[in-house]
C-alpha cells in the first residue's frame, strides 16, 4: 500500500444534500471548543451528534485509570450511534481534539430520523459495521506487531482517514501529541517519542506544528497483519 491509496475508513459515507437537510430539519447546530466533552462513558444515550467540522477523540477509561483511544473521528461521523442503537450507556467518552461543529439530535429525534429515512439509517449501520471491523483489525495488529509496527500501523490509519496529499507526501491533518499516539497504540509516551525520533532520522516522517508528514520513504503497509 502507498500514500496514493488514501481511503476514508472511519467516517460515515457522505450524506446527499437532501439527506443532510433532513438531519438539519430535526436537529440543531452546536459548537464545542477544543477539550470539551461531547459524551461521557457510562452516561445514558440521550444525544446523537453528526460531526460537521473538527475532530473528536473517542476513548475508554480503563479500571486502572488509563485512557485508551478507540477512534479519532472526523467530519460526517455519527458520535454516540452504537449506544443509541443498542440502548446501552455510552461505551466511550468523546472529547474535541480541536474546535468542532456538530448537528445535535435528541434520542427521539434520532429515532424519528432513522425510521422516516431508511437510506440514512442504512448508511449509519454500514458506518457502525465498518468501525467494528476496523476495531477487530486494530486489535489483531496490536497483538501481533511489535511497538514499531503498531505505531506505523496507527500512522497509516490516521493518514487514510485524516490525510491530505502534498506532492508525493501525506500530511496527517490533526494536532496530535505524543500522548495521543500513545493512547491510540497502547504504548507509553516515552516509547512513542523514541519511535517518532527514529522515523524522523530515517526520513520516513517530518513533524511541524503538531502535524505529522509521511514522506515517500514511509513504510506503507509494513505495520499491517495479513
Amino acid at each position: 500500500m502507498s500514500g496514493d491509496h488514501l481511503r476514508n475508513r472511519t467516517v460515515l459515507a457522505g450524506l446527499t444534500p437532501q439527506e443532510r437537510r433532513r438531519v438539519e430539519a430535526l436537529g440543531r447546530t452546536a459548537a464545542f471548543p477544543r477539550g470539551a466533552t461531547l459524551l461521557a462513558q457510562g452516561d445514558a444515550p440521550t444525544r446523537l451528534y453528526l460531526l460537521q467540522t473538527g475532530t473528536v477523540r473517542l476513548f475508554r477509561l480503563t479500571a486502572d485509570g488509563r485512557e485508551v483511544t478507540a477512534q479519532i473521528a472526523g467530519a460526517n461521523t455519527f458520535i454516540g450511534l452504537e449506544a443509541l442503537l443498542t440502548d446501552e450507556p455510552y461505551g466511550l467518552s468523546a472529547v474535541a481534539l480541536e474546535p468542532c461543529c456538530v448537528l445535535e439530535l435528541t434520542r427521539p429525534e434520532a429515532e424519528q430520523l432513522f425510521l422516516e429515512n431508511p437510506a440514512i439509517a442504512l448508511k449509519a449501520i454500514r458506518a457502525l459495521c465498518r468501525s467494528v471491523t476496523d476495531a477487530m483489525e486494530s486489535l489483531l495488529t496490536y497483538r501481533l506487531r511489535n511497538a514499531h509496527g503498531r505505531l506505523v500501523y496507527a500512522l497509516e490509519r490516521l493518514a487514510e482517514t485524516h490525510g491530505r496529499r502534498e506532492g508525493d507526501e501525506t500530511v496527517i491533518d490533526l494536532p496530535l501529541t505524543h500522548q495521543d499516539l500513545a493512547s491510540l497504540t497502547g504504548l507509553s509516551r516515552q516509547t512513542v517519542s523514541g519511535l517518532l525520533s527514529s522515523l524522523r532520522a530515517r526520513g520516513a516522517i517530518a513533524v511541524a506544528n503538531r502535524r505529522i508528514r509521511l514522506t515517500r520513504h514511509f513504510p506503507w503497509g509494513w505495520g499491517r497483519v495479513g
